[in-house]
């Protein structure tokens, strides 16, 4: 987290900002909602292993198939779970959120 420090009339006031390195707002501080996209994150990670092994183990497309789709929408629940937290936070111009809608969804 970065610090500012404006000055005026001799009075310093220190505001820490939530931005990260990049000047985007932080993933989420709310401990149940991380823990939640990780847990779908994990799903998906899951999810994507079995792809492997199915395509390994020379398995039925449709198998693989049902995999992918499974795996895929874990990780459309986990973007738009974070889109909702970039609205819940109210720290991004609603144009920013509609560009990343646009761009990525």
């Amino acid at each position: 987290m970065e610090s500012f420090v404006f000055t005026r009339i001799g009075l310093s006031l220190r505001i820490r900002s939530n931005l990260n390195k990049w000047g985007f707002m932080s993933v989420t501080r709310n401990v149940e909602k991380k823990q939640a996209l990780l847990a779908r994150l994990s799903r998906a990670e899951g999810q994507l292993r079995g792809v492997r092994k199915l395509i390994e183990e020379d398995a039925d497309c449709e198998k693989i198939v049902q995999q992918l789709s499974a795996a895929r929408k874990a990780l459309d629940g986990s973007f738009y779970s974070m889109v909702a937290c970039m609205i819940e936070e109210g720290n991004q111009p609603i144009e920013d959120v509609t560009r990343i809608l646009t761009k990525y969804a």
